[in-house]
């Protein structure tokens, strides 16, 4: 694995090149969008004076509010086929994001279209929420020593729809990782970070999120303020959650300052965080010749070994019945 240090000569010698040809080409396709703004402005300016002049049987403005939409739609639908089809995106994840991923470790598996799978999304049970889409890409496979581990990005919504409206419940979307524990868990056991005081109405949604698992009360006093334990045996929750594990999760929660949730379920450790934007894709409107990126990138893709090794899951303290 890459030392920061290295990371950075990574960039400046292999990765900035190949960024600055693809700046270009995301360029050639943004315009449309910036052009698209310059339309879609003019239809809000057209709505708002016929609001303001609505007493006028000829509200001439809507010609220019509809005219702005329609060349609006058609530019910012031109600037998403060009940058699709002028292969901006598959080439970012093809050059650099696999490249990031290669020099963490060159063993491990990457594909940028598969994704954990819905088995593998409930098995967890972190997010017992209904939900009826569900998308994973960006998987990453492979072992750290004795541990094997799968991860990617998922996105699960709920969609309603009804004869008037169509309404979309967010469920999670973030990194979802699992990893061999090498103990048969007998009970079930959930960790969820609970970002300090909790309001009634989301004590309550703890509460239902989990039913009939009871609170497990830790003696890590920073750890109980910012996760709260869902057991079905006291014991066994105690018996995972060691000191070293405990510090460790509150050492993860610090590092990403997001909300992080984990279960032990069979014999496996599940972690999901959420992250509200996508993790590994090709900025849009924004230069993607930045090394901010790359590091993020990094940390990310790290964060595999970062939570075996955390939770020293190599250190095979328990054998599996």
């Amino acid at each position: 694995m890459v030392t920061q240090e290295q990371l950075k000569s990574l960039y400046e010698t292999q990765l900035k090149p190949i960024l600055s040809e693809l700046d270009i080409k995301r360029k050639s396709f943004v315009v449309y969008y910036h052009i698209a703004m310059v339309f879609y402005a003019l239809m809000g300016v057209g709505f708002i004076v016929t609001i303001y002049n609505r007493n006028n049987p000829k509200p001439l403005w809507l010609i220019p509010a509809f005219l702005g939409a329609a060349i609006g739609l058609i530019l910012s639908n031109k600037g998403y086929k060009l940058g699709r089809k002028n292969g901006y995106y598959a080439s970012y994840k093809k050059h650099i994001v696999s490249k990031i991923f290669e020099v963490i470790d060159p063993a491990w598996t990457y594909s940028e279209k598969d994704g954990i799978n819905e088995s593998e999304y409930k098995t967890s049970k972190l997010f017992p929420q209904e939900f009826n889409r569900f998308a994973g890409d960006d998987l990453v496979y492979g072992k750290i020593d004795k541990t094997d581990f799968r991860s990617s990005e998922v996105n699960t919504v709920n969609v309603l729809k009804s004869k008037d409206e169509k309404m979309t419940y967010p469920v999670f979307h973030g990194y979802f990782f699992h990893a061999d524990f090498n103990k048969n868990f007998v009970a079930e056991t959930y960790v969820d970070a609970v970002l300090g005081i909790q309001t009634c109405n989301e004590r309550e949604m703890l509460f239902e999120k989990y039913p009939n698992k009871g609170l497990a009360i830790l003696e890590n006093p920073e750890f109980s303020r910012l996760f709260k334990v869902r057991t079905t045996d006291q014991v066994e929750a105690r018996y995972i959650l060691t000191p070293t594990i405990m510090e460790a999760m509150v050492k993860l929660y610090k590092n990403f300052k997001e909300p992080i949730h984990f279960s032990f379920v069979g014999t496996r450790v599940y972690c999901a965080i959420d992250f509200s934007k996508e993790l590994f894709e090709a900025p849009t409107f924004k230069t993607c010749i930045s090394i901010r990126q790359i590091e993020k990138m990094y940390e990310l893709f790290k964060l595999n070994a970062t939570i075996i090794n955390e939770l020293n899951l190599n250190t095979r303290i328990w054998t599996k019945d």
